[in-house]
Order: C-alpha cells, then structure tokens, then sequence
C-alpha cells in the first residue's frame, strides 16, 4: 500500500510540477530536464513519450481543477510549501479527488511503460528523496 501511494505521489509530482513554473517553461522543457527526472537518463524516444503523457495528464487536470485551484497551487509551492501542503491548499471535493487519483493512476501504468526497471529504480529513488524533504 505504501509503494502504490508513492507511486501515485510521484506521479502527481512529475504531472503538477510544470503548474509551478511558467507555461513557456512546462512546454519548451523535455521531461528529462525535471529535477524529479535526475540521474534516470531518457532517450530522445523516452521523452517525447513522457512529454506527451504528461501533456495529455496536464489537460485533464487542467479540466478537473478550477483556475483557482490552480493558483492556489501555485501560489503554496511558491511560498515554499510541500507538494502534499500545495496539493492540500487547494480544497479538493471528493470528486475532483477521484478524478485526479484516476488520471495520475493511469499516467503513472503509461510511465512504468516507458521506462526500464533501472529508470523506474532511479526515478523513485528521486521521488523518496523529495518526498523525505518535504516532511
């Protein structure tokens, strides 16, 4: 239970992290060059492919949280607060919960096929870590 909930953390670091940065940046930058993506070493191939399942996640939560929700967001990691505090200033409803736990669930299966078991190792090694500083 408690890999499946870091997995499910670390995909919603990997598809949220680029609300935190300007639109410019989210979409001119590869997926390798995330801080969550150190040490993993993707091929060109590798990030078109997580580029483009993060693009479709990112339209989907775009489509579940309101502009406001989205600021909120924002606005939290700005100020320094955790991913989980960030995540919790948004004042989800239960729907909008299930609905992003479906989409990060579903991004997370398509990454874990992206990716060779090293990447998966490296990745949440990576995920650990910032999880373990945010506490």
């Amino acid at each position: 239970m408690k890999l499946k909930f870091v997995s499910i953390v670390a995909s919603g670091v990997f598809l949220l992290t680029p609300f935190a940065a300007a639109t410019a940046w989210a979409q001119n930058n590869p997926a390798n060059s995330l801080p969550i993506m150190t040490g993993v070493n993707l091929t060109p191939q590798q990030e078109n492919q997580l580029s483009q399942i993060r693009n479709q996640a990112r339209s989907q939560i775009q489509s579940i949280l309101t502009l406001e929700q989205r600021n909120q967001f924002i606005t939290a990691l700005q100020k320094g607060q955790s991913f989980r505090a960030a995540i919790a200033a948004m004042n989800l409803s239960s729907s909008q919960q299930t609905q992003l736990r479906t989409v990060f669930q579903s991004a997370r299966k398509q990454m874990g096929d992206v990716l060779t078991p090293q990447q998966k190792q490296q990745f949440m090694q990576n995920v650990r870590s910032r999880l373990m500083q945010s506490f």
